[in-house]
């Protein structure tokens, strides 16, 4: 499914009011593609701390958690 939603300068979307409130469930199609094993870890986040902000301060670290489990 393509977006018809365009990238901003930093990283964000352009979602509107209405894209985040007003949308419904019927609104959207969705396709099981099945199932597979996750293989690798997850890498984490790094922005050097001089650009972080309160919603940046607790960056996600890397995480085997998922490795080997079945995702879909």
């Amino acid at each position: 499914m393509r977006s018809r939603h365009r990238m901003i300068p930093g990283g964000g979307l352009d979602f509107t009011f209405g894209d985040v409130v007003l949308r419904k469930p019927e609104n959207e199609t969705h396709e099981f593609l099945g199932k597979e094993v996750f293989r690798t870890c997850l890498k984490g986040m790094d922005i050097p701390k001089k650009h972080r902000n309160r919603y940046t301060r607790h960056l996600a670290k890397e995480s085997c958690a998922s490795k080997g489990k079945e995702v879909y």
